[in-house]
């Protein structure tokens, strides 16, 4: 009898495990259908094409933009300007990121909902896939008027954010969101 309880659990935990790494790769083909594009101007002032960057270096190149456009801003995340300019850049490039975004949530809920052991390794292994760039905007993602409180909880349970140079937010006071601030 022990033994086929054992099976069991090993089927499941390869069932959850196959799921889980084929989630890894729709996470990495979501990544690659975001994209920035931009008008590259050679001297002279002259337009001459436009320069389409996809994946991690799209999120860079957001998030650089993102933060310039807020440079000198302190009013807060929680602030109404911020939340225009979140908005509108996510309004932009809304087909990419919303698709990116959800299935973030759709594989730490798949994490959750299953009756593993260890879900902080999970969490920390799908962690590790993603830029500085990409947990940023993620988390201004978190905190906008899509932020959903209850999987913000498991965010802040998961210390999902906690690797968060300080010095690469916004402000330095939003760190107060990564401690559960979350709206």
């Amino acid at each position: 009898m022990a033994l086929l309880g054992w099976k069991l659990t090993t089927l499941q935990k390869q069932a959850f495990e196959n799921t889980f790494f084929n989630l890894l790769r729709l996470h990495t083909d979501n990544l690659e259908a975001v994209e920035q594009s931009s008008i590259e101007t050679h001297p002279g002032g002259v337009e001459t094409e436009t320069k389409i960057t996809r994946g991690k270096s799209a999120f860079k190149i957001l998030y650089e933009d993102f933060k310039l456009i807020l440079g000198g801003y302190s009013g807060g995340i929680h602030h109404t300007t911020y939340d225009r300019h979140y908005q509108d850049m996510y309004d932009q490039h809304q087909m990419g990121l919303e698709q990116y975004f959800t299935t973030i949530q759709s594989i730490i809920k798949f994490i959750t909902d299953n009756d593993i052991d260890d879900k902080n390794f999970y969490v920390n292994l799908y962690k590790a896939h993603f830029s500085k760039y990409e947990l940023l905007l993620f988390l201004y993602y978190e905190t906008s008027i899509h932020a959903n409180p209850s999987f913000n909880k498991l965010l802040v349970d998961f210390q999902f954010f906690n690797s968060l140079p300080t010095k690469d937010l916004i402000n330095e006071d939003d760190v107060k969101d990564l401690d559960g601030n979350f709206p």
